[in-house]
């Protein structure tokens, strides 16, 4: 039976690495919307997704179509396989996905197309070899327990059509604000688009009979509102 690479091979040193680095990174994290007790590190989500989703590439029943997607995909100079101390180390297809989530699990990498186009394509290519009978071309995935949503996130990222349950209400609020409002309400504004009505008519509701939410006027919450949607994207 074809495995899939996660059950031969990961870069557990690496991948551990930039897992305890997440818990210093305080802008831009899902962690600082919300504090949940069992939050998994995103980069331990995207390793273990990816690996979970493409087949090992040096197993011998891996058809040979994938092995060259590989070899397309990982093809440059920056995957080249490297021991620990810079001894050589084999150049195989499996090496080459090794190396890669060295890459692909690091934070400033998160949203770099360098990385996430390639894994998105091998990962299609892997689910035509394991479901070639499948509609559809990416495959799913389902968390029962999504908690702070961080396996369905990293599976969005990667292209996969992702399912996130949990019974806790606090949990379904964190994956609604993580997974669904950013994709839905989270596009770029540019300078010369209007700012939503309920901006503005917050900004009006008088306070105190200032006329001002919070102190501030009209003009001052919509440049506090473009000023803060730009920093989030």
């Amino acid at each position: 039976m074809l495995k899939r690479l996660i059950e031969v091979a990961l870069p557990l040193k690496e991948v551990s690495e930039q897992s305890a680095r997440e818990k210093s990174i305080r802008h831009g994290h899902i962690s600082t919307l919300h504090i949940w007790w069992a939050r998994r590190p995103l980069a331990a989500c995207r390793a273990v997704v990816f690996a979970s989703l493409i087949p090992d590439p040096d197993d011998p029943e891996c058809p040979e179509s994938f092995r060259k997607a590989v070899r397309k995909e990982l093809g440059e100079g920056q995957f080249k396989p490297t021991g620990i101390n810079g001894e050589t180390i084999e150049d195989t297809a499996r090496n080459r996905c090794m190396e890669f989530i060295k890459e692909l699990v690091k934070w400033e990498n998160s949203n770099n197309p360098h990385y996430i186009e390639p894994a998105r394509r091998l990962i299609r290519a892997g689910h035509a070899i394991f479901h070639p009978e499948s509609a559809n071309a990416a495959p799913k995935v389902l968390d029962p327990f999504a908690g702070g949503g961080a396996i369905p996130l990293e599976a969005l990222r990667l292209g996969c059509e992702a399912h996130a349950v949990d019974i806790n209400p606090v949990a379904h609020l964190i994956e609604l604000c993580t997974l669904v409002y950013p994709q839905k309400y989270g596009r770029p504004l540019p300078p010369t688009a209007p700012v939503p009505d309920y901006i503005l008519d917050a900004a009006r509701t008088p306070k105190n009979n200032t006329g001002h939410l919070f102190g501030r006027s009209t003009r001052e919450a919509e440049a506090e509102y473009r000023k803060n949607l730009w920093r989030r994207t």
